[in-house]
């Protein structure tokens, strides 16, 4: 039997590898170890043709086993878990560990998959734009607290959506009499360098205001932060920038926590909807039966009463008066 070799995926799973074979140049078949390097002690064996017959059968029949060249999974396949994607702590839809997970968003996703009655495990934490990537490449399964975008719609299935959202401009407090305007759009008027989230989506009117800010629009990549404006926040406060796009509801769950968080203040006029937020079911890995399963799942919560008990659980934990924008 061939020898193996461990090796540990980000999900924590051990799996087993065999042992390569190598065939040389004069027909030999030696034991090619996983380092790469052949057992200079292994017996050669000669090719025989019942062999190579073997050889072209299988090699037939890989090219017609879909799951051997990345087709999405079958959705009566669902004994693996799903894999959800761990970014950086966000109140209140992102808290916990990857090892004991809450906030609003995951007890959602959570309650979804129990009633979908597929498992579910999380990686280790990751920024969103890694998150984005891994979803297209197949290497998770899925990503929450998502936007729609065309982009992205072409490498995975949307369910929902499960929430909405709002964003807005932050600035520093003493600065708030410096822009005068009455939308948001007006910023694109005046001298202000705006710092967003590399690989974030902010709906249509914000997208719109940032590609027409052009180099004025500054994104950060806050891969190494706890939290998704840290970086924004200090940039604002050593003027390097005169303001970021920030969520209120983190704000107000956070605000006493956050650097310089008594310092920054929303600009008036300037809040705008981003639409709906979604989870983001890779379509490398799964077929649309998959999307519809987790999608009447999720309806099921909205109307069984499961949905409005987490809602109802966040809204008087922080105090939010309906800040979660319930669909």
């Amino acid at each position: 039997m061939a020898s193996t070799q461990k090796f540990r995926q980000d999900t924590g799973t051990d799996k087993s590898i065999p042992a390569t074979l190598d065939i040389d140049l004069t027909g030999s078949l030696h034991t090619k170890t996983p380092s790469g390097s052949t057992n200079p002690h292994a017996r050669p064996q000669r090719i025989t043709w019942p062999f190579l017959l073997g050889l072209v059968f299988l090699t037939v029949m890989s090219s017609l086993s879909p799951s051997l060249h990345g087709a999405p999974a079958s959705s009566a396949n669902h004994s693996n878990p799903l894999i959800h994607g761990w970014e950086n702590i966000w109140p209140p839809y992102k808290l916990g560990t990857p090892e004991s997970p809450s906030g609003f968003d995951i007890d959602i996703l959570s309650a979804t998959c129990a009633e979908a009655g597929l498992a579910l495990v999380h990686t280790r934490e990751r920024h969103w734009s890694d998150l984005l990537l891994m979803n297209k490449l197949g290497r998770i399964d899925l990503s929450s607290g998502t936007s729609w975008s065309k982009e992205r719609e072409s490498y995975a299935w949307f369910i929902g959506p499960y929430r909405d959202e709002v964003v807005g401009i932050y600035v520093r407090k003493k600065d708030l009499s410096r822009f005068s305007l009455s939308r948001i759009e007006d910023l694109a008027e005046q001298p202000f360098k705006l710092g967003i989230n590399q690989g974030f989506s902010y709906g249509g009117r914000l997208n719109e205001l940032i590609t027409t800010l052009g180099t004025k629009a500054i994104a950060v990549d806050d891969k190494v932060t706890k939290d998704i404006s840290f970086l924004n926040r200090r940039k604002l406060m050593a003027g390097r920038i005169d303001g970021y796009v920030g969520y209120p509801i983190e704000q107000l769950v956070a605000n006493s926590d956050l650097e310089f968080g008594d310092e920054i203040e929303l600009l008036p006029s300037t809040l705008v909807s981003t639409g709906g937020v979604y989870f983001m079911l890779s379509k490398k890995n799964h077929d649309k039966a998959t999307a519809d399963r987790l999608q009447q799942a999720l309806d099921r919560i909205m109307s069984n009463g499961v949905y409005e008990e987490i809602l109802k659980g966040y809204d008087e934990r922080y105090a939010l008066k309906g800040m979660l924008n319930p669909l």
